[in-house]
């Protein structure tokens, strides 16, 4: 058991830094870096798909039902944009 002369001297002795490797800090900065590009990242994708979106609806679709007369093909083409809708609903 330790006591209390013990503890204090435990804590008024001066503990000496150790020195970090080129490794160990290189690996600090790669995980900072993913930190913050990751979200970034991910904010490019989610922008990515919105914008397939906004073409498929736009772009893709006219074009889709201004050559295509089998209905089977037009409920097919017309898929994305519905589960779009009930996914964002």
């Amino acid at each position: 058991m330790l006591t209390e002369a013990q503890i204090r001297q435990a804590f008024e002795r001066r503990i000496e830094p150790i020195e970090t490797t080129a490794g160990y800090r290189a690996a600090a900065v790669a995980v900072g870096l993913a930190v913050v590009l990751l979200p970034l990242l991910y904010v490019a994708f989610v922008a990515g798909a919105a914008w397939g979106c906004w073409w498929y609806a736009t772009v893709a679709m006219p074009a889709i039902f201004a050559n295509v007369r089998n209905p089977k093909v037009l409920v097919l083409a017309a898929t994305p944009l519905w589960s779009l809708d009930i996914f964002l609903s």
